[in-house]
């Protein structure tokens, strides 16, 4: 892991902090968790305590009113300065540091650990906590995103020839402790299923192990080839996720089933998922009493996102599309104004769920947009762009979200997801991080 020096961290200059002693202006247990964020183009990953205390006592650290009063108190310092937000900060956070309590870290900003430790990973462990760390942590809701799923074709096949478990062998550590886990599904069970090449897909259900194995219990149903083999195959696949517990948005089965959005309790606030195919391009959107995905629409999609605020208005809304599929890191033009009118509705976050490569992460408005995750279960591996992926991790604290947190990884020979290594790494950060598009 990189540690960060004060040449990185400066660049030349000395940044602002605060010179608070004394008590805390906030004197809840949780603004004494303090977390260290930079800039998502930086190379830092972690930084000693030692370093960190160092770099603040010297001046060269920011950090907001609160961190800061606290800081000066654990570290027996008082550098002289201003204190600064975290808004005011984040777009000049490239290759800088601030430190942030806990309720004021924002997902415009990554986080690096201390000490090679994570408070959202290990709490009780992390250098920079309260007394009170597990009671913190266990108010911070847990969800994952992750990319396009397709149990099919050479996938399907690698569970054949070594069990499904082999799929999810590699990556299940990481899902241990969500609150919810995301999968979307794009391919429906038959009975029997072969197969077979092109792209007419069935998928077998004993392999739908995977999903268990990773705990899912969140499926988006706005994929492409859900009613590859008709209706049937569909209300079948849509029951084996209700008696498995997973909870389905953005496909139905009806048309007024699939445009209700998922709401699910945070253990303080509420999170709400709806979702949206653009194109229809297999005639596999749903329609009157025929299941289906949701098919896209304006009109439809304000309506549905404003009547999600209504009822719960204090939400983080998070709004998937199955766009037109582009091997492209890039977002289309077209994508690119469906996500931003999506914003204008009221979504937090958008997300593209069509992407099999992966796509440019952007904030936009003050939000988010993560254009694509690339491919999670499934078996394209014939150019290096598809065989990248990503998933997120979103931390939520008091219904806000604190931090997104992204696992990067690599479509191998065994046609399963697997981390990846600190080269595949790299270059799927230099993919998708701009400047451009992260600090503004």
């Amino acid at each position: 892991m990189t540690f960060i020096s004060a040449g990185i961290i400066v660049l030349g200059c000395v940044l602002v902090l605060t010179s608070l002693p004394g008590r805390d202006p906030d004197g809840s247990p949780e603004n004494e968790v303090l977390l260290v964020q930079t800039g998502w183009t930086s190379e830092a990953e972690t930084i000693g305590l030692a370093e960190l205390q160092r770099l603040y006592c010297s001046g060269q650290l920011a950090a907001t009113e609160t961190a800061g009063a606290n800081a000066s108190r654990r570290f027996g310092c008082n550098p002289k300065a201003n204190a600064i937000t975290p808004a005011a900060f984040y777009p000049n956070s490239k290759n800088r540091l601030i430190l942030v309590s806990l309720p004021e870290s924002i997902p415009q900003m990554k986080h690096i650990f201390i000490d090679g430790i994570s408070f959202f990973k290990d709490s009780q462990r992390y250098p920079l906590t309260a007394p009170a760390a597990g009671q913190i942590r266990s108010q911070v809701s847990h969800f994952i995103l992750t990319g396009v799923s397709a149990l099919t074709r050479y996938t399907g096949k690698s569970a054949d020839a070594n069990g499904p478990n082999i799929l999810s062998q590699r990556i299940k550590p990481y899902f241990a402790d969500a609150d919810y886990v995301h999968v979307s599904n794009e391919v429906s069970f038959t009975n029997p299923c072969v197969f077979a090449p092109g792209t007419r897909f069935c998928s077998k259900e004993a392999h739908f192990q995977a999903f268990k194995d990773i705990r899912a219990n969140v499926v988006e149903l706005t994929g492409n080839h859900n009613r590859d083999f008709g209706n049937e195959s569909f209300m079948e696949t849509y029951k084996w996720f209700q008696k498995n517990g997973l909870k389905a948005f953005g496909g139905g089965r009806t048309e007024d089933e699939a445009n209700q959005p998922l709401i699910l309790p945070l253990k303080s606030g509420t999170l709400a998922l709806i979702g949206f195919n653009e194109l229809c391009p297999l005639g596999e959107c749903a329609s009157a009493n025929i299941p289906g995905a949701n098919r896209y629409n304006a009109d439809k999609a304000r309506s549905a996102i404003a009547n999600i605020r209504k009822k719960y208005p204090g939400a983080f809304i998070i709004a998937t599309v199955q766009f037109g599929e582009v091997n492209s890191y890039q977002p289309t033009a077209n994508q690119r104004a469906i996500s931003n009118s999506l914003l204008d509705f009221g979504a937090d976050l958008v997300y593209g769920s069509q992407a099999h490569q992966v796509q440019q992460m952007e904030f936009s408005k003050g939000k988010i947009l993560l254009h694509g995750l690339g491919n999670f279960f499934f078996d394209q591996t014939h150019t290096f762009g598809l065989r990248q992926g990503y998933f997120m991790n979103f931390y939520f604290f008091k219904g806000k979200l604190v931090s997104m947190q992204p696992v990067f990884t690599w479509i191998d020979e065994k046609y399963r997801p697997v981390p990846a290594d600190a080269a595949q790494t790299k270059q799927i950060k230099e993919s998708i991080y701009s400047d451009s598009l992260l600090y503004k």
